[in-house]
């Protein structure tokens, strides 16, 4: 354990969250440590905590040496739940090898201490909180409902012989009682047997959160994550909050420098331009919720490419529209992506930022002729005009197809679904709203008793009149969208 940081900063996490102490090199061979056991029982009842029989077994089998260790790791791990950071000295500088004659008295006047204040803590047997009991002499706590010491004769923690006429203590009024340092019940602390599993289920309990996490489980899901399938690029199929997700990806980068292992990963899991730009700022050091601006820094040219492939396989329309819903982040992106530099291998990308920045387009050169081909392949993501790239919207492009008097193009664009794109299995229809809100809608004029009828601009049109440009047949187009098909 020692000279492992990680390690120890797991354990941290583990006693914090589940109250598990992992004891290493337990053996039957161990004794001796009855003194030094009681003393580390004391410091950590300061502090708090209560070892369970299987956690006072095992550190009764340790050989004095690993004892003493063992006491210096469990009280600098409670020390640290107790946000204490400054350096740990001993109650006794040379300990274990030398401790108080009398350490039963203290350790029952500890033990009083806390009863006197909060009758309900946790039985060392069952655990759950209630009124408790210290056994004579040894002063372990149990409940009545557990043991009652009618039938037994000894302690069912440390097995030490009972008082045949009471087994347990009472207390008596004394002067200068020991004074409990914490408030609270106190926390039962049990024996673990496995770090990885248990690191396993609170790592999956932290993924499969459906809010963003604190900044505190934020650390803990780095802490625990190498310990766990996980940290190997094995994760669960969901991961809900997109934060979480770039989080734990760049973790497994940094893991990984070379990009190998996780660069079928990233293709897998980077399912939006905005997923890439969140794993770009937490790789940077910034926030994955997109909130505060933080420059970025230039990824290693292999992760480079991968990062413009996942973004060159994103549906086109989709890319743009993301690019452009944070396009102060991703011009900064941008200066370390170089996404023109092999604009070949990613024609789609490099039509994304083309937009993003408003690049001046020259037919004449390469670069040029490259971006107006992809932008002729994809008139429902964007449009020339002039020298420059622009988004084609889908409220644009209905008014467009309106104002042409092209109705077979704008009924397309109007019905359900006449310009989605599927993207991860899911389908996305476009809203009239935009284009309705722009339209004033005019009500007819009142019809005279006797008056010939006229049709209004909003009646439908007779069979085979054309659609006349202008505000009547834009609201047909939005109320044919709006309307389906009989049928």
């Amino acid at each position: 354990m020692e000279g492992n940081p990680l390690l120890l900063a797991a354990e941290s996490v583990l006693l914090r969250r589940i109250q598990t102490v992992y004891v290493d090199g337990a053996s039957a061979s161990g004794g001796g440590t009855g003194p030094a056991l009681r003393r580390l029982e004391a410091e950590l009842l300061g502090r708090g905590h209560v070892l369970s029989p299987a956690l006072h077994a095992a550190l009764g089998t340790l050989v004095p040496e690993e004892l003493a260790a063992a006491h210096t790791r469990l009280v600098g791990l409670a020390d640290e739940l107790l946000g204490s950071h400054r350096t740990h000295v001993p109650l006794f500088r040379r300990f274990p090898h030398t401790v108080p004659r009398d350490t039963e008295a203290l350790y029952v006047d500890r033990v009083f201490a806390f009863l006197l204040q909060q009758p309900d803590q946790p039985c060392v047997l069952c655990g759950e909180a209630r009124t408790v009991f210290p056994v004579s002499p040894c002063a372990h706590l149990v409940c009545r409902l557990c043991w009652d010491g009618s039938d037994y004769e000894g302690c069912p923690v440390c097995h030490r012989r009972i008082d045949a006429d009471d087994p347990f203590l009472r207390p008596v009024r004394a002067i200068g009682a020991a004074k409990a340092p914490l408030a609270g019940p106190l926390r039962l602390l049990r024996l673990g047997t496995d770090r990885a599993a248990d690191a396993t289920v609170l790592v999956d309990s932290l993924l499969a959160r459906r809010t963003p996490l604190s900044p505190q489980d934020r650390d803990d899901l780095l802490t625990l994550l190498p310990l766990t399938p996980a940290g190997r690029g094995l994760l669960p199929e969901e991961i809900p909050v997109r934060e979480t997700k770039a989080m734990v990806l760049a973790a497994l980068v940094r893991a990984a420098p070379d990009g190998l292992p996780v660069r079928k990963l990233l293709a897998e899991r980077l399912t939006t331009a905005t997923d890439v730009l969140r794993l770009l700022a937490v790789l940077s050091g910034g926030d994955a919720g997109l909130v505060t601006p933080s420059p970025f820094t230039g990824p290693r040219r292999p992760l480079r490419r991968d990062l413009l492939a996942v973004l060159d396989g994103l549906p086109t329309p989709y890319l743009v529209e993301d690019v452009l819903r944070h396009p102060t982040a991703w011009k900064r992106a941008a200066e370390v992506l170089h996404p023109f530099e092999r604009h070949a291998r990613h024609p789609r990308a490099a039509l994304a930022f083309a937009v993003l920045r408003g690049t001046r387009v020259d037919p004449g050169i390469a670069f040029g002729a490259a971006l107006l081909e992809t932008a002729a392949a994809h008139p429902d993501a964007v449009r020339v005009d002039g020298a420059r790239i622009r988004p084609a919207t889908w409220a644009g492009r209905l008014e467009q197809a309106v104002a042409e008097g092209d109705a077979g193009r704008a009924a397309a664009l109007a019905a359900p679904g006449g310009s989605s794109c599927h993207l991860s299995g899911h389908q996305e229809l476009p809203r009239p709203g935009p284009v309705r809100r722009r339209v004033p809608l005019r009500r007819p004029p009142a019809r005279r008793s006797g008056a010939p009828q006229r049709h209004s601009g909003t009646d439908p049109p007779r069979p085979g009149a054309p659609v006349r440009p202008g505000h009547g047949g834009l609201r047909r187009a939005d109320r044919a969208r709006a309307t389906p098909a009989a049928g």
